[in-house]
C-alpha cells in the first residue's frame, strides 16, 4: 500500500469513529426521549439507538473500503450490541436500586455509563476486525 493510501485510510478512520459516536449519541438520546413511558423501555430504546448508530456508520464505512475482505457484519453487530448492553445493564441495576429519578443517576452515573456504552460499543464493533489475518487487521 502506498503512503498516500495509508494516509487516506488513517484519515478516513479518524472521521468515521467520531461520526459513529455522534450518531450513536444522537439516536440513543432520541430513543430515550421516545421511551419515557417506563425506565426499562427508555433504556432498551437507548441501547437499540446507540447500537444502530454505531453499527450503521461503521458498516457503511466497511462497505466502502475495498481492502477489507472479511467484513464480519453479523459478528460486528452482535459485539457492538453486547458492548452497549453492559453499561446499560449496570444503569438499570442502579436505577432499580436507587430509583430511576435519583439525582445520583441523572447527574453522575447516567452520563458516565452512557459514555462507556459508546466506548464499549465502538470497541465491540472494531474488535472482530482486529483478530484474524494481517490483510484484515482493521
Amino acid at each position: 500500500m502506498s503512503v498516500g493510501k495509508k494516509i487516506l485510510n488513517v484519515v478516513s478512520w479518524i472521521i468515521t469513529i467520531p461520526v459513529q459516536g455522534g450518531l450513536g449519541i444522537f439516536l440513543g438520546f432520541i430513543a430515550s426521549v421516545l421511551g419515557r413511558i417506563t425506565w426499562i423501555l427508555s433504556l432498551t430504546l437507548m441501547w437499540l439507538g446507540i447500537t444502530i448508530g454505531l453499527y450503521a456508520i461503521g458498516a457503511l464505512s466497511l462497505a466502502l473500503r475495498k481492502g477489507i475482505r472479511h467484513k464480519k457484519y453479523l459478528v460486528r453487530i452482535s459485539s457492538t450490541g453486547l458492548g452497549v448492553l453492559i453499561p446499560m445493564a449496570l444503569l438499570l441495576v442502579l436505577a432499580l436500586k436507587l430509583g430511576y429519578d435519583s439525582a445520583v443517576i441523572s447527574d453522575r452515573w447516567g452520563p458516565l455509563l452512557s459514555f462507556f456504552a459508546i466506548v464499549l460499543g465502538l470497541l465491540g464493533f472494531y474488535l472482530p476486525g482486529w483478530f484474524g489475518s494481517k490483510s484484515n487487521a482493521y
